[in-house]
């Protein structure tokens, strides 16, 4: 993730830009830092509980494949053994 800091116009020094971009913070200077609008090209990225949770909705309402919970369960399983293991 990228912070992002909008100010107007020569109100930091190159001094504190530097020390901000080094810091992995992008300045951004506007005329009117109030009106300016932060855009998302992509929507958030998933993490892996609403992965699981999207897994499991998907799982739960398949009426096709009368196994699919069951092999998810073997595989979730074997997935956790084989990570627990020392």
């Amino acid at each position: 993730m990228v912070n992002v800091l909008v100010v107007k116009p020569k109100s930091l020094s190159a001094a504190d830009k530097k020390l901000l971009r080094e810091s992995g913070v992008v300045c951004i200077e506007a005329s009117d830092p109030a009106s300016v609008r932060m855009l998302q090209p992509e929507g958030p990225v998933l993490d892996g509980s609403d992965l699981f949770r999207a897994a499991m909705n998907a799982i739960a309402a398949d009426k096709y494949s009368g196994n699919t919970a069951e092999v998810f369960a073997k595989n979730m399983a074997a997935i956790v053994k084989a990570n627990s293991a020392p």
